[in-house]
């Protein structure tokens, strides 16, 4: 699955909605654990 270049995503279309989701999903896991759950 990776090619190594660490581009293996970046030409699908899919990767503009995965990346912000990614992104708010770590965002939930770090208030998630603040919030001592």
């Amino acid at each position: 699955m990776h090619s190594g270049d660490g581009s293996w995503f970046v030409s699908d279309p899919l990767q503009r909605l995965l990346h912000p989701l990614l992104c708010i999903g770590n965002l939930a896991n770090s208030l998630f654990r603040i919030s001592g759950r």
